[in-house]
């Protein structure tokens, strides 16, 4: 530690040790005022927090583990806040000695009183992703929430996607809006509840003037779809089932059009059932 608690300091190499996970920050330094606390305020000027890794072990299915809920706590802050700069740089997030996500690049900036949290900005960046909120979010019994903003995502091959998002009503019960702009119009509306121990969710899709020549190059067409989707995730595992309900236009000049059902899970997709059409052609 170098520095002055009393306004600004540094910390070099800080680790945390469990039985179930490690956490390391090689560097972090703190710029804030102390005297606030006098006022019932934390007021942070700034943060910069680097090379971060989070190591844990996947706890074993237990009869324990499985009766543990996943639930959000009523909270009442004990300060007012004002975090005027956040930086946090590479994170790596490490589960059973699997790399399962990395950051590039985190920055907040939030103000929040005993139960509301007013972000002016959240921005998160990876490798293949950009993601850019503002909003607020109570931290009371019911969680309300209200952020919107905007995201990027890279993936190589295919041209970037970028849209919209709005999460909206309770983050118990989340209403979803993700839009995408770019390449192409599609909209996925659903919700994501709190259940069961685990996070469910329920979708639609609508997209439209869809060409599959972006991933397969010799493939032109131009389709609409219609598509719905539930599932869970629970302890690691994601599961659920997904709902063709029409996929309809034109591939290579020539009209089709497609239903079908599939299950899915971390490891497999099942297809429950696939009914494929072009003008009197027909196939099941």
């Amino acid at each position: 530690v170098s520095g002055k608690l009393s306004k600004k300091f540094s910390i070099e190499e800080l680790h945390y040790d469990s039985d179930e996970s490690t956490f390391q920050v090689k560097h972090a330094e703190l710029f804030w005022n102390p005297a606030a606390l006098w006022r019932g305020e934390l007021h942070v000027f700034s943060c910069i927090i680097e090379n971060v890794e989070y190591s844990y072990t996947a706890p074993e299915k237990s009869e324990e583990n499985e009766a543990m809920s996943l639930s959000l706590p009523s909270l009442k802050m004990p300060l007012d806040m004002i975090l005027e700069d956040l930086r946090v740089r590479n994170v790596q997030i490490i589960s059973s000695g699997e790399t399962v996500a990395e950051i590039d690049r985190v920055d907040l900036q939030l103000r929040g009183g005993a139960t509301l949290l007013q972000f002016d900005t959240i921005y998160l960046q990876g490798k293949d992703f950009q993601v850019n909120l503002s909003g607020e979010v109570g931290v009371d019994r019911d969680w309300p929430v209200d952020i919107t903003g905007t995201w990027r995502y890279l993936v190589e091959g295919i041209p970037e996607l970028q849209g919209n998002i709005r999460v909206n009503d309770s983050l118990k019960d989340a209403g979803i809006n993700l839009a995408l702009t770019g390449p192409y119009a599609a909209e996925l509306v659903g919700r994501l509840q709190f259940k069961d121990g685990g996070i469910g969710w329920q979708a639609q899709l609508e997209a439209s003037g869809v060409d599959p020549a972006i991933l397969f190059d010799d493939i032109p067409g131009l389709l609409d779809i219609h598509a719905k989707t539930d599932g869970m995730w629970k302890e690691e595992i994601i599961s659920g089932a997904i709902s063709i309900e029409n996929i309809e236009g034109k591939v290579l000049s020539h009209p089709i059009q497609v239903k079908g059902t599939a299950q899915f899970d971390n490891e497999k997709v099942e297809i429950g059932e696939l009914h494929i059409g072009s003008g009197e052609a027909r196939a099941t």
